[in-house]
């Protein structure tokens, strides 16, 4: 179902929603509520830290016109969480699924992951990197984290570069297709929100780079979409008994503030005391 345009009209997600009778809506969301690589869940602001980002900002300054001067590249050799406790920053848990590959890691939000799940995972990094122009495969290859192959990491940042100077000479075009928006999660915390982009990282980041502060979010309405702290004990994760209750509602505030977990401030990056807090954003 194409999305209700409510560009310009409202900005609120949340009376986007409710005026659209809970259909698909499309709305112009400050990039400073956005979060993004997944879990990390950088800010998408011009000017955060996201590797996406900062890379294609040094790329239009001229001090980055290839992988190797990015810093796309130092992030995926330096920043290669061992585990999911590592990426989800839920250090000293050892048991289950927090031992295992950050490959696997889910949001308790968004369920369980079961073994044909997982199979899935890396038949679309593969499908992805396929239609991008890759042709070699690392199974182990991911565009949120190290350590990833030099092939992967080039058609990165080539799959940045072509996308901004298209936006720049285009400027953003979108469409009612299934993946012809930025689409993201409505994370909801008392009377603030942030989204999670799902689809569309790359997009955004360019929009951010080429000086926007807005970018044009479609959210879906369904409950894997529109995810509300207040209802952290019925979500999947925590069901199944994965998350505690505190576990899911720790890592649900990293994100919705926009922190990443302290092993990337660990891992030399960026100093620890370089942290930015999130800007409480209320509405009016």
């Amino acid at each position: 179902m194409p999305p209700l345009d409510l560009r310009g009209l409202l900005d609120s997600p949340f009376e986007a929603l409710r005026r659209a009778n809970y259909q698909p809506v499309l709305v112009d969301i400050p990039l400073d509520r956005c979060r993004g690589l997944d879990l990390m869940a950088f800010s998408c602001s011009n000017g955060s830290n996201h590797p996406f980002i900062t890379t294609l900002c040094d790329y239009l300054s001229g001090d980055a016109r290839s992988y190797g001067e990015s810093k796309l590249r130092e992030y995926y050799e330096l920043f290669n969480p061992r585990s999911s406790a590592q990426y989800m920053g839920l250090l000293g848990e050892c048991d289950g699924m927090f031992t295992e590959s950050p490959l696997y890691a889910l949001a308790p939000w968004l369920g369980v992951l079961s073994k044909s799940q997982r199979n899935h995972i890396i038949k679309f990094m593969r499908s992805d990197g396929k239609e991008h122009g890759a042709t070699k495969f690392n199974k182990n290859d991911c565009i949120f984290f190290g350590p990833i192959s030099r092939s992967r990491g080039e058609l990165e940042f080539n799959r940045l570069v072509k996308l901004v100077n298209s936006m720049a000479e285009h400027g953003y075009i979108r469409n009612d297709n299934r993946d012809g928006d930025i689409a993201g999660y409505l994370l909801i915390r008392d009377q603030e929100y942030s989204v999670l982009v799902g689809r569309g990282q790359h997009r955004i980041c360019s929009l951010a780079a080429s000086g926007n502060t807005r970018a044009p979010i479609r959210i879906l309405p369904d409950k894997f979409n529109v995810i509300d702290r207040k209802e952290s004990r019925s979500w999947p994760g925590v069901q199944h008994g994965v998350f505690s209750v505190n576990q899911a509602e720790k890592l649900f505030d990293r994100v919705f503030e926009g922190r990443q977990p302290d092993a990337y401030y660990n891992c030399g990056l960026i100093e620890a005391d370089s942290k930015v807090g999130f800007r409480s954003l209320m509405f009016p």
